[in-house]
């Protein structure tokens, strides 16, 4: 997912990381990949953070600003 974590996308932000869960049952090889910063770029770390340490490293990677897409 590429976007901005701002006001107007934290929802979807939020929905792709609640199916984090979901995702890590079903399939081992499952890794969401968000790119992008923002106003809640610290928030959407601290989730990424916890969500890694339950399901493995690596599970979400925030790969932060990216200029040229």
């Amino acid at each position: 997912m590429a976007c901005r974590l701002d006001s107007l996308k934290i929802d979807g932000v939020n929905f792709l990381l609640d199916a984090v869960p979901y995702l890590a049952e079903s399939s081992s090889d499952v890794r969401i990949v968000l790119v992008g910063d923002g106003e809640f770029t610290t928030q959407v770390a601290s989730r990424a953070e916890a969500l890694n340490a339950r399901y493995g490293e690596g599970r979400v990677v925030l790969a932060g600003k990216v200029l040229d897409m």
